[in-house]
């Protein structure tokens, strides 16, 4: 028996090993979960916002989930918030941001939405843009910009 007890405890550590801390630090997401129902309580204008619109489905929406997770862990010092959209699971939003592809990303300060240029996928790219590169993108203004007062009155109708 003493030789099963010792093989269970080196395995136990052994596994602990392999799993390299994982089973004692946390894994939880910087990335805030957006929905219909709660992004005008989160996306209120008193923090910028780089937002994700992906699908479950889509393989650039995968490739692009680890660096978002990145992208959030860098920003949050800096006060930016980091949030993703299931978009076929929230047609509002789909619509309020006018979404035409996954993944479509956003920047949000004030009531202003930007593009993130299409290009833009890397870890320094998506921190430039969040950063400075936003300030030379044409803004969505008024009615076109769910972030708007217009805006955020016509989402309100649409839920």
């Amino acid at each position: 028996m003493a030789g099963h007890a010792t093989f269970g405890l080196i395995g136990t550590f052994l596994l602990l090993s392999f799993l390299g801390g994982s089973v004692v630090e946390s894994s939880a997401s910087e990335v805030q979960e957006l929905t219909d129902l709660n992004f005008d309580r989160y996306v209120d204008g008193t923090s910028p916002w780089m937002i994700d619109v992906y699908a479950p489905w889509c393989g650039p929406c995968k490739a692009l989930a680890p660096v978002w997770e990145d992208l959030a862990r860098e920003l949050k010092p800096l006060g930016i918030r980091v949030g993703r959209i299931d978009g076929p699971a929230n047609k509002v939003s789909l619509q309020r941001l006018r979404v035409a592809h996954f993944p479509h990303l956003f920047h949000v300060i004030g009531d202003e939405l930007r593009e993130v240029p299409s290009m833009a996928r890397s870890l320094e790219e998506l921190q430039d843009f969040a950063l400075t590169g936003w300030r030379s993108t044409q803004p969505r203004r008024g009615c076109s910009s769910p972030v708007s007062t217009c805006g955020r009155a016509i989402g309100a109708v649409k839920k």
